[in-house]
């Protein structure tokens, strides 16, 4: 198995909250290229902004929670 990290870009896709990317890749280009495709799947190129910052990288077993709110 290839050495797959956990990549995670916080404070992003905000509207009435802001959200969480988080995408297992091998590197932060091929994270960014998967979030990229994704948005463009689903027609939402205008929200690739995410990638003006950097994401959080983890390599160890993480758990991450995140609430919703209104």
């Amino acid at each position: 198995m290839k050495n797959l990290k956990l990549f995670v870009w916080e404070n992003v896709l905000c509207d009435w909250q802001c959200g969480h990317i988080a995408v297992l890749a091998l590197s932060v280009e091929h994270a960014r290229k998967v979030v990229r495709d994704t948005l463009e799947a689903y027609q939402l190129s205008s929200l690739l902004e995410v990638f003006t910052e950097e994401p959080t990288i983890y390599t160890d077993s993480v758990a991450i929670l995140c609430w919703g709110s209104a």
